[in-house]
C-alpha cells in the first residue's frame, strides 16, 4: 500500500494525458482494438509512478481515464489483470460496438474449432441457416485448408467458415479473400450451385469486415461476419 502511494495525482494525470494525446492525434476514432493505442499494464503503472499493481492504484487510474474521456479495454478495475496484460485506450464518446471481455473468448482457434465442431448440430446460428455436413479443415485443390466446411441443406450451397479466436487483422483480409475464390472454385468442381463464407471472430473489426465485404461484392459472392461468446452458467445441484 505504501508503494502504491508513489502514484501521485500529478503522475497519474501525466500518464492519462499521454494516452489522451495518442487518441487525439488519430485521424478517426478506432473501430477495432488493432487501431487503438495500447500498452502493457506494467508500462501504464510505471508512467503513473506505481511500482506495484494494487487495486487502489488501478481504481484511481480507471477514474482518471474516465474523467479524461478514455475507456480502457479491459477496464483497469476488472479482476485478475496481471502486469503483462495489454490495455487498449478507447475514446469514451466513440465506443467500439461488440467488444467482449477476454474471459468470454477462447485462447486459440483450436479450442474454438473443437467447440464448434462438437456443437455444430445444436448451435442456433448454424441450425437457423440450415448448415449441415460439417467437415474439419477440408483442403482445397491447392492444399489450402478452410477451418470448417459445410453446406446449406435446402440449397446445397457450400459454406466455408474461417475462425479467429480474437479479432481478424490485416493479414486475415487477404486470407479470407483467397478463401472466397477457393470456395467458388470448389463449388464449381464439386457440383454445388454456389458458395459463401462465414467469418467467426472474438472481437469486431469494422475495417476488415468492410474490406472483405467489398471484395466479396465485386466477385458476386457473399460473406457474413459473426461474433462468438463463451457463456458458462452455474446452477444448483438437485437435492434429491
Amino acid at each position: 500500500m505504501i508503494v502504491g502511494m508513489a502514484a501521485t495525482d500529478e503522475k497519474i494525470a501525466s500518464c492519462v494525458a499521454h494516452y489522451r494525446r495518442l487518441l487525439d492525434v488519430l485521424p478517426d476514432a478506432p473501430t477495432s482494438l488493432s487501431q487503438a493505442p495500447d500498452s502493457h499494464l506494467r508500462v501504464i503503472l510505471d508512467k503513473a509512478g506505481a511500482k506495484r499493481r494494487t487495486d487502489a492504484v488501478l481504481a484511481r487510474l480507471d477514474e482518471a481515464f474516465l474523467a479524461a474521456g478514455i475507456v480502457t479495454h479491459p477496464r483497469l478495475t476488472e479482476p485478475g489483470l496481471d502486469r503483462e496484460q495489454r490495455i487498449f485506450m478507447l475514446d469514451g464518446s466513440a465506443q467500439i460496438e461488440g467488444l467482449a471481455p477476454d474471459r468470454c473468448l477462447f485462447d486459440d482457434e483450436r479450442t474454438l474449432h473443437h467447440f464448434l465442431m462438437a456443437n455444430s448440430a445444436v448451435l442456433d446460428e448454424f441450425t437457423s441457416r440450415g448448415l449441415v455436413d460439417f467437415r474439419s479443415e477440408s483442403p482445397f485443390t491447392d492444399g489450402k485448408r478452410v477451418d470448417l466446411l459445410c453446406r446449406e441443406r435446402d440449397t446445397n450451397v457450400v459454406v466455408g467458415i474461417e475462425l479467429k479466436a480474437a479479432q481478424p487483422d490485416d493479414r486475415a483480409v487477404g486470407q479470407i479473400e483467397q478463401y472466397l475464390d477457393d470456395l467458388a472454385k470448389y463449388a464449381k468442381d464439386h457440383g454445388h450451385p454456389g458458395s459463401r463464407a462465414i467469418v467467426i471472430a472474438g472481437q469486431p473489426d469494422l475495417s476488415v469486415k468492410r474490406r472483405v465485404e467489398r471484395y466479396a461484392a465485386a466477385q458476386g459472392q457473399q460473406v457474413e461476419f459473426l461474433l462468438y461468446r463463451v457463456d458458462v452458467r452455474l446452477e444448483p445441484h438437485p437435492s434429491e
